[in-house]
């Protein structure tokens, strides 16, 4: 119970904070609000999308293993095709085919 109420009270203060983060501090609130939002789209990509050993990491952690994959958009017989490594293939294969 102890518990409960201490992670109450620090809510409780976290939003005391959010909510006064106006006037001077508007700037801060905007980045605040956008760094949310990018958060809950990339849990929700990882949900959506991805495998479920991806699912654990963190944001940053998926920007340096996923979207940091060297790979090459070549033009071939009018079709545009991303050219990456052959063990990636399937990971991004598998986040096709959930996106489609």
């Amino acid at each position: 119970m102890a518990n409960l109420k201490c992670h109450l009270r620090k809510n409780n203060h976290l939003r005391r904070f959010i909510l006064n983060l106006g006037g001077q501090l508007a700037a801060n609130a905007v980045f605040f609000r956008l760094r949310v939002l990018a958060d809950n789209l990339c849990r929700g990509f990882q949900r959506w999308a991805l495998q479920k050993e991806w699912r654990r990491h963190h944001v940053q952690t998926l920007r340096w293993r996923l979207y940091q994959i060297a790979g090459k958009v070549v033009r071939h017989a009018g079709r545009d095709y991303l050219k990456v490594r052959e063990p990636v293939v399937e990971l991004f294969e598998s986040i096709r085919a959930q996106c489609w």
